[in-house]
């Protein structure tokens, strides 16, 4: 993770609940005699008509917060209409309401399944590796307040981190390139006001070595996996002045790219599924 600060320093990364709405049909059958057969107004099959919802009750994996809820939310509404997913996304007794079209509800369950999850987390000490740890991923790797400790994919590097101190709520975009330096690829996401801010409180701190950040290194983590933990070496950062690094091919940048400008600040599930 790289970035060209003014000062040119560097950073190199249910059940568901809801309603069907079927049409009904009443049919009368007249007959002209005792032959004739029975009126009949019993309701006859019919599929979903076009107006149809469905409601999908989305709830938090680990524990949410007010603010953590609404975020994922408006993430969750984003990725959708990304889909072309036409839904009303609602934050209703500490749980998401999505109402869509029977049709589309498969493809909620596999939108949200997609977790995308991106944490930034202080390294707090440098621990001996652990052969084959890098493709296993503790269970509380997702819980953003929890200290965890994780190996980098390769498998060369285990890391005691730290509660993540900003997430991917921070960034609003990302897009993919070569760094001009080493020409491998990289992600360049796009922070927010606030989430620049944000990522800049712990820059500094990491800058410093501070307590919170005692090793001067602040891990990024993608859905549970420990992607690079770069040592940060300016105290803050422009929005758009940061790059992510991690030995990643063309594919494995472009996957990176488009999860952390989706990320959800916690993992969710429809429940029942």
């Amino acid at each position: 993770m790289r970035g060209n600060h003014r000062n040119h320093g560097k950073v190199r990364t249910v059940g568901i609940a809801g309603a069907l709405a079927f049409g009904a049909i009443g049919c009368t059958a007249t007959g002209t005699g005792a032959s004739g057969p029975p009126a009949s107004n019993a309701p006859q099959n019919q599929a979903p008509g076009p107006n149809a919802t469905q409601t999908l009750e989305v709830v938090p994996v680990t524990a949410a917060t007010p603010a953590q809820l609404e975020t994922s939310r408006t993430v969750l509404e984003r990725r959708l209409a990304a889909s072309g997913v036409k839904a009303q996304v609602d934050a209703v007794d500490g749980s998401l309401r999505v109402r869509v079209s029977p049709t589309d509800a498969a493809n909620v369950r596999s939108i949200v399944e997609e977790h995308h999850q991106l944490l930034f987390r202080p390294v707090l000490r440098t621990v001996a590796a652990t052969p084959g740890a890098g493709t296993q991923i503790p269970v509380d790797a997702a819980d953003p307040d929890a200290t965890v400790t994780l190996s980098e994919r390769r498998g060369d590097a285990t890391q005691v981190l730290g509660p993540s101190v900003v997430g991917g709520e921070a960034i609003e975009s990302a897009s993919i390139g070569d760094d001009a330096q080493t020409g491998q690829w990289v992600v360049r996401p796009i922070f927010s006001t606030a989430g620049i801010q944000a990522f800049n409180k712990v820059a500094a701190q990491c800058y410093a070595k501070e307590s919170s950040c005692p090793t001067g290194q602040l891990a990024i983590v993608v859905d549970g996996q420990l992607v690079s933990a770069p040592e940060i070496h300016a105290p803050s950062f422009s929005g758009d002045q940061i790059q992510l690094s991690g030995n990643f091919t063309e594919e494995a940048a472009r996957r990176t790219a488009t999860a952390i400008s989706r990320s959800l600040p916690i993992p969710l599930q429809v429940k029942g599924s």
